[in-house]
């Protein structure tokens, strides 16, 4: 799956990320990060984002929230079938490049794979100072913890297990980073 960062916008605390090679062709997603006077959140899709801005646990003032990089892949799944009507054949098509992303709501749905060393990396134009990274699996945060069975699950477990390479090439900087802070 093709992503660049194209942007940044200081005064958002925002990046424009292109999720198609053709810069021009209008495919662009944005993620904001949730930075206040008080808190420099480094918010990765799929790791509790939402519950922590929600919820505010006491953690750091400066941090990122990781996921288990399956865990999570399984997730960005399940979100994109269940929330963003998009098949389970598409989601692998794009997140593989086998489709090319011509489609905003797809960009915004997919952009949910990218993997969090992207927007570690992204985020240090806002804030270029040392965080602290918490591991989703390690904090005692209910809220953040709530993910239902549902019909698609065994089907998204089974595409994980067959491409075990695949996911190991995509998402090697997460997985070194998670493994780095045991």
């Amino acid at each position: 799956m093709y992503f660049k960062c194209i942007e940044h916008y200081k005064e958002h605390k925002s990046i424009r990320i292109s999720m198609n090679k053709n810069i021009n062709s209008g495919i662009i997603a944005k993620h904001y990060f949730y930075f206040d006077k008080d808190i420099k959140f480094i918010n990765v899709p799929k790791c509790a984002s939402t519950a922590i801005k929600q919820y505010k646990p006491t953690l750091t003032n400066k941090f990122v929230v990781i996921r288990e990089p399956y865990s999570r892949l399984h997730s960005c799944f399940k979100h994109v079938l269940e929330f963003e009507n998009i098949s389970m054949e598409d989601a692998i098509s794009y997140l593989t490049n086998v489709k090319l992303i011509e489609d905003l709501k797809v960009a915004n749905a997919m952009m949910h794979f990218i993997p969090a060393s992207f927007f570690i990396e992204c985020s240090k134009i806002f804030c270029n100072d040392p965080f602290d990274v918490f591991k989703l699996e390690s904090l005692q945060f209910k809220q953040a913890n709530i993910n239902t069975v549902t019909k698609h699950d065994n089907i998204i477990s089974d595409w994980i297990s067959y491409n075990k390479e695949f996911i190991q090439n995509f998402y090697k900087e997460d997985i070194e980073l998670y493994n780095a802070n045991e």
